[in-house]
């Protein structure tokens, strides 16, 4: 299976043949981001109902993870079928470097920004607390 990896003209062919041992792990992977994609969002706003920092972030992890999720299934799909060039093994790796980078992406925005949205809502549930009922949103 490795040898399949390395070999560059595996990778660039345009109609490669897919056996169930390479796709296995795929299906695992797509599989797992596809429920993750699903029930993270739930858990979000069900442990955060009126948090608008975090119910924002569930909708960070919610469409990218999905669209990842279905596109890996679709190129899966392409290659089962040996569709010539939509089930080259570049899609997939490309999809995969991706996915890396859109995983770098949310940890800077989780370490970096994220703390700075909850530290200005609460500020705003402070300030909300002493304005007269009329003058609230």
């Amino acid at each position: 299976m490795m040898d399949k990896l390395q070999n560059f003209n595996q990778i660039l062919s345009p109609n490669p043949s897919f056996s169930f041992g390479f796709l296995l792990p795929f299906i695992i992977f797509f599989g797992l981001m596809l429920l993750l994609g699903v029930i993270i969002p739930i858990l979000i706003k069900k442990r955060f109902k009126k948090s608008p920092p975090y119910r924002k972030l569930g909708e960070k992890i919610q469409s990218p993870i999905l669209t990842f999720s279905i596109i890996g299934f679709i190129l899966i799909f392409f290659g089962w079928q040996a569709i010539p060039y939509l089930s080259s093994r570049i899609l997939l790796i490309l999809l995969q470097l991706a996915f890396v980078c859109w995983l770098i992406y949310f940890l800077v925005y989780l370490l970096k920004i994220f703390p700075k949205e909850i530290a200005n809502w609460h500020e705003e549930l402070h300030k909300m607390k002493y304005l007269k009922k009329g003058a609230r949103k």
